[in-house]
């Protein structure tokens, strides 16, 4: 497995700062003595201080809060220790920041609630929380963090289907200006004491405000949940009219919870939060190369030919040609005043070119061109037959590059770990971010070089060999990622094929090839160390670690490519045919199912396992998900049995969608196929 040893180096560091989490108090800031929470009031008007020694003082002209629970355990919310026992996200760790994209930026120290608090303090990671601290608002794939002290009873948590504001505890978008306003998000739970873990069943959608909220429909087994004192101050500042600085921020939320049926005195805990605005960036590098090509386009050169034996092929070839690089050696993107890219430096690459021979295609030339994005640890020249012989015959060109720190961009004599480590900058995480944006503005910037080849002719048969106006996208593996960040912000793509893909990047390291380590760590914590949170340490390491590489995941950006297309699109919609197996070895069957759910393509039928989508039959015309029955990874280049049928699919779907303008995915397994 190529991407094990970053694993194993994820998984040493959080045995080694695991016990970091023991020390951090779970406590719900309560400093009574618990023989004073009770439900009597011990307050009169003989008592000799001044001072309210419970909730229920019938004593004060304060408002009576409604508790409706009896005699059950307080639910943990309170705003008035240090540090605040609160959800996670939570806007009250922003700051304003005027460089900021969104105007704010994240800030979190060892005073923010637990259990991000306690990663905060914790030394050795303090390069991860300073990334961390540059985002300019929170994550879209992220688990989302609730205490709620006692375990909450499963039966009062809702499913997946339907989520609304009656159930125990919902996540909306509480944003006017967004068009998921109003909108609930289904969740995924789990208990990791003493919270409770949300997995968002789609990513959020970018730069947009959420409530997250708790109501008495949530409870413990055959109990009930108090409201704490500071979820009482802020309901009584809401019924009051009156509010300090800590409770003024819940008055708007409240007041819409209550018109949507959620009263006030239903709710047990609340929390705000934004999400960052994930796309901008790359968004803003496209545009950058639009005007520089403009200026100054960018031809290729040095042609080096190579006559091919197979007739299918006439020859492979390779050219350079110039790329601006935004990305400093080691270092993150800079940017200018306006929040644009700043081009670091131009880099000299080489491209791989396969033509094929234009009396064995059908249609003969000038060829459509198929930009091939290569896998993780590879480079341009995993490009190989059959997959490109057989392509040929169908009358497509192909083009390749190497991704930063893979082939000719590595430097000579690095080894396999040098180089995990030059693309996974562990240590520098928005330097490894960027290394994914680089890459895929790269792959933007040679499809504009493509409209260069426009008056070529390798061949000198008086025909230029490409048809530049018609542009494709094959990614595989890693390269499926960079497909598919490139094809959303990229007008010059028609459609999109993602094969061997997965989104949600921590995922892909916890549920791939080095699950069987992960495994491992979790049975050493449970049978020789069951005091210590190593696994709990380990999944909110890589929720710190995802929210940094949130702009380097194709989830977020995928949501924009057959719906809601980003602004540098023009409103151009690429297709996309997605290719997992359903068990991959490699990056995990379940990110499949998060890269679907986050593109809004159907799942097509058959299928292994229900990715959540609606489903569909084949033959069908659009974008959609087919899912192989197999645990096999690199299914186009292997000499595997589902290997001719994989590469049958792609090579239709550009086929039909060459011809016909919409590209048709058919079962490559049905009977009438002969696979």
């Amino acid at each position: 497995m190529k991407t094990f040893s970053l694993l194993v180096l994820l998984a040493v560091l959080g045995l080694g700062v695991g016990l970091a989490l023991s020390c951090s108090s779970s406590g719900s800031g309560d400093d009574d003595s618990s023989s004073d929470d009770d439900a009597v009031d011990d307050d009169t008007t003989a008592d000799d201080d001044t001072d309210d020694d419970d909730v229920d003082d019938d004593d004060s002209t304060v408002t009576p809060y409604p508790e409706s629970c009896a005699n059950g355990p307080v639910f943990s919310f309170d705003l008035a220790s240090r540090p605040m026992v609160v959800p996670f996200p939570n806007d009250l760790y922003t700051i304003e920041d005027a460089q900021s994209r969104t105007g704010r930026r994240v800030h979190i120290d060892e005073d923010t609630a637990r259990p991000i608090g306690a990663m905060a303090a914790v030394r050795p990671l303090k390069f991860l929380i300073d990334a961390f601290n540059d985002l300019n608002g929170f994550s879209t794939l992220a688990d989302i963090y609730l205490p709620t002290g006692e375990e909450p009873a499963w039966a009062t948590l809702p499913d997946l289907t339907g989520p609304s504001g009656e159930d125990g505890v919902f996540l909306m978008a509480d944003d006017p200006g967004s068009s998921a306003d109003g909108l609930f998000v289904p969740l995924k739970f789990d208990f990791r004491s003493p919270d409770l873990h949300l997995t968002p069943w789609f990513p959020l959608k970018e730069n947009t405000h959420y409530i997250l909220v708790a109501t008495r429909g949530l409870a413990p087994q055959g109990r009930c949940y108090q409201a704490s004192e500071s979820m009482r101050e802020i309901w009584r500042a809401w019924i009051d009219g009156t509010a300090d600085e800590t409770t003024e921020r819940y008055r708007a939320a409240l007041t819409r919870l209550d018109g949507l049926g959620v009263p006030p005195d239903q709710i047990l805990s609340i929390a705000d939060f934004t999400t960052g605005w994930i796309t901008r960036d790359l968004e803003a590098a496209v545009g950058k190369l639009d005007t520089l090509f403009e200026s100054s386009p960018s031809a290729f050169r040095d042609w080096e030919i190579v006559p091919d034996g197979d007739p299918s092929l006439w020859a492979t070839a390779h050219a350079v040609f110039d790329v601006p690089i935004f990305k400093p050696d080691g270092e993150p993107w800079a940017f200018d005043s306006n929040g644009t890219p700043i081009v670091d430096h131009y880099e000299t690459l080489r491209a791989y070119f396969t033509i094929p021979a234009a009396e064995a295609t059908p249609g003969g030339q000038p060829y459509p061109i198929v930009i091939f994005e290569h896998g993780i640890m590879s480079d341009m020249h995993e490009l190989r037959p059959p997959f490109t012989t057989e392509i040929a015959r169908r009358g497509f060109a192909m083009i390749a590059i190497d991704a930063i720190c893979h082939g000719d961009r590595l430097p000579p004599g690095t080894g396999e770990v040098g180089q995990l480590l030059c693309f996974f900058d562990i240590f520098h995480p928005g330097a490894m971010r960027d290394n994914f944006r680089e890459t895929a503005s790269n792959f933007v910037w040679l499809t504009r070089a493509v409209a260069t080849l426009k008056d070529v002719d390798l061949d000198g048969n008086g025909t230029p060999d490409f048809d530049t106006t018609r542009i494709y996208g094959v990614g595989s593996s890693f390269g499926s990622g960079m497909g598919g960040m490139s094809a959303s912000v990229d007008r010059n793509v028609e459609a999109q094929v993602l094969n061997a893909s997965g989104a949600k990047l921590t995922n892909v390291l916890v549920d791939g090839g080095a699950a069987p380590v992960f495994l491992v760590i979790s049975l050493i914590e449970k049978l020789l160390l069951p005091e210590e949170p190593i696994t709990d340490f380990i999944r909110i390491l890589m929720d710190l670690l995802q929210s940094i590489l949130d702009p380097a995941d194709p989830a977020n950006y995928v949501m924009h490519a057959i719906d809601d297309p980003l602004e540098i699109m023009e409103g151009h919609q690429p297709q996309i045919l997605q290719q997992s197996g359903a068990f991959d070895e490699e990056i995990g069957g379940p990110s499949g199912g998060w890269l679907c759910r986050a593109g809004g393509w159907p799942q097509m039928i058959p299928y292994v396992w229900d990715a959540g989508v609606p489903h569909v039959t084949a033959p069908y015309e659009g974008s959609a998900f087919y899912q192989f029955d197999t645990s096999e990874h690199h299914l186009i280049f292997d000499d595997d049995p589902l290997s001719p049928a994989t590469r049958e699919q792609i090579f239709h779907f550009l086929e039909t969608h060459f011809n016909t303008g919409i590209g048709e995915i058919i079962d490559p397994l049905a009977t009438d196929t002969g696979f």
